[in-house]
């Protein structure tokens, strides 16, 4: 037991005589990546990334009766190494006035990149080719979630330019 003791006291004295240790260096400061330039209509359609996606919202308003409808139009595109772009697209109503919500969401594949018009079974995402308006058309089958089923047609314009959201990169490499 004493010569325990004795070598645990030889440690706690060793560690304690010993020199300290050096402070890390600073770590290197990462300059930002910046964005690559843009250009429209080129890049309001489909790239070469695992998603993307394009997302409309908006309130509508009946000319025949006065109806207020809120919809949303979204499509996803999911690519993976080796499989086909995967493609879904939701669309939803929110009647307002009747108080009723209607929803749908398609799905399709292809063998490669899409391009625009984007076309999701039957329901189509499209430009005008100069990159300041969108096309939207879409119809709901009937049937659950989907009561009553709305169809939609709508043509969107641009009143502001366009800003590119990006997730925030350091130009960093493991």
């Amino acid at each position: 037991m004493r010569l325990i003791r004795f070598v645990l006291l030889l440690v706690v004295v060793g560690v304690a005589c010993a020199r300290p240790i050096a402070p890390l260096p600073p770590a290197p400061v990462p300059s930002p990546t910046p964005a690559p330039p843009i250009s429209f209509p080129r890049d309001a359609g489909p790239h070469d990334a695992l998603t993307e996606w394009w997302y409309y919202t908006g309130h509508l308003q009946s000319d025949r009766d006065g109806s207020l409808y809120g919809f949303e139009f979204t499509v996803f595109q999911a690519q993976r190494q080796g499989a086909p772009t995967g493609y879904l697209a939701h669309f939803a109503i929110s009647d307002i006035t009747g108080q009723r919500f209607s929803h749908q969401a398609h799905t399709t594949q292809t063998g490669s990149l899409g391009a625009f018009p984007l076309n999701v079974d039957g329901w189509t995402l499209s430009t005008d080719g100069t990159g300041t308006a969108d096309a939207i058309a879409a119809d709901m089958q009937p049937g659950p979630g989907a009561e009553p089923p709305f169809g939609l047609r709508l043509t969107l314009a641009d009143q502001k330019p366009p800003a590119l959201h990006q997730k925030a990169s350091c130009g960093c490499t493991r």
